[in-house]
């Protein structure tokens, strides 16, 4: 029984279809989000937005996240800890305690505030970490580019099939770019490196600017791929001997308390029994 091949249309028109996803955002789950948001969210969100510095909006997109989430997050997060003393200081007041109206109203505001800043803290945390994810998988499409370009494959072609052995999400973003870059008639460079504005990566925007001069210059692109790759490698473990560190310094302060807490605790009924036979 002969089978039919795919319409080239219809399969355009998925493709198109798939491509204004891409363009909507980070990832589809950020986008229905933000079609699912309040309209007050959507309304403040340029609002919080513009009072940040400029790298919050690639670390929402990075983080996963809409601006009215965030905006959201950081009003329901900075109502509920101002309600908690406004509420202890009212029940209070009903069980007949005086209280003066600034012990509700000046912890309130503190609390106000640490509950303005977390969510915050929160989107720049995972930005980072996802980064770091990013920067990780792309050392590895390096890799597979590298292999592929000493194998006498052309580069776009090499560009396009490294994309499609990785999973997760940096994956899925290269791909996205690398078919904008088809479908747009640009350069696969110039797609990755908007790619790289949109989601702060830096060590993207980089490779890409590199490559493309390379490639204008009839420089070996390879060598130029595999040097990055090397140089992530490098920073990456570079930046999580940092972190190694930087934990085991925390960790003095907690086990020193731990280790004087324990003596004490031996040596408190010790002395507690010389005391009262001293007496």
């Amino acid at each position: 029984e002969q089978k039919l091949a795919p319409n080239p249309a219809i399969t355009m028109r998925k493709e198109s279809r798939a491509l204004c996803d891409i363009d909507h955002g980070v990832n589809a789950k950020a986008s229905s989000a933000a079609a699912t948001a309040p309209a007050v969210g959507r309304r403040i969100a340029p609002w919080i937005i513009k009072a940040g510095d400029a790298r919050k909006e690639p670390d929402l997109r990075v983080a996963g996240r809409t601006e009215a989430q965030h905006a959201m997050s950081k009003i329901g997060v900075a109502g509920a800890l101002a309600a908690l003393p406004l509420v202890g200081a009212t029940a209070m007041s009903a069980f007949g305690a005086p209280v003066s109206p600034f012990v509700g109203v000046v912890p309130a505001m503190g609390l106000a505030a640490l509950g303005w800043v977390v969510p915050e803290l929160e989107v720049r945390d995972r930005a980072t970490r996802r980064r770091d994810e990013f920067v990780a998988a792309l050392s590895a499409y390096l890799d597979v580019v590298a292999i592929l370009l000493a194998g006498g494959t052309g580069t776009e072609t090499a560009l396009y099939a490294a994309a499609e052995q990785g999973d997760g999400w940096a994956f899925r973003e290269l791909r996205g770019a690398l078919d904008h870059s088809r479908f747009a008639g640009v350069a696969p460079w110039a797609s990755m490196e908007q790619l790289g504005r949109r989601l702060g990566v830096d060590e993207l925007v980089e490779l890409a600017a590199s490559a493309s001069v390379a490639g204008r210059h009839g420089a070996q692109v390879r060598e130029s791929l595999t040097a990055r790759a090397a140089g992530m490698r490098a920073s990456q473990l570079a930046q999580a001997e940092e972190r190694a560190g930087e934990t085991t310094e925390k960790m003095t302060v907690p086990l020193a308390i731990l280790g004087v807490s324990f003596l004490a605790f031996i040596i408190f009924p010790a002395v507690m029994q010389i005391l009262a036979v001293s007496q």
